[in-house]
């Protein structure tokens, strides 16, 4: 994933990352050291903080929850998503449903449930 590439036309080199995922996000360092002769230098050093963005999955699922309660749980969820901080609501017929809005932080999973329909 990480390749160090030579430019011949400009005769400089450079450091690729391929394929960046939300687990990368994070601050890089570059850093350009003069290795021979010895002793080590540091010749340069430059800093890039990466955010990267993950548009959520979301599924919404119909399940009873017992044959005797005849009651029906419809349960949206949403996962795979970064930044964590995330709104969601119930609407009805384009209509915000009252109590239905749950605003979290956090970076894996989040469910609601409505019951019954």
């Amino acid at each position: 994933r990480i390749n160090l590439e030579y430019n011949q036309p400009t005769k400089g080199v450079c450091v690729v990352m391929e394929r960046v995922s939300v687990k990368d996000s994070g601050v890089y360092s570059c850093t350009l050291d003069k290795t021979l002769p010895p002793p080590v230098r540091m010749l340069s050093q430059s800093h890039i903080s990466l955010t990267v963005s993950a548009l959520p999955v979301v599924e919404v699922s119909l399940a009873s929850s017992s044959p005797i309660d005849k009651e029906t749980t419809l349960t949206c969820s949403a996962w795979d998503f970064y930044p964590g901080d995330v709104q969601l609501s119930w609407s009805k017929d384009n209509q915000l449903l009252t109590n239905s809005t749950r605003n979290v932080t956090l970076y894996s999973t989040i469910v609601m449930g409505l019951i019954p329909i």
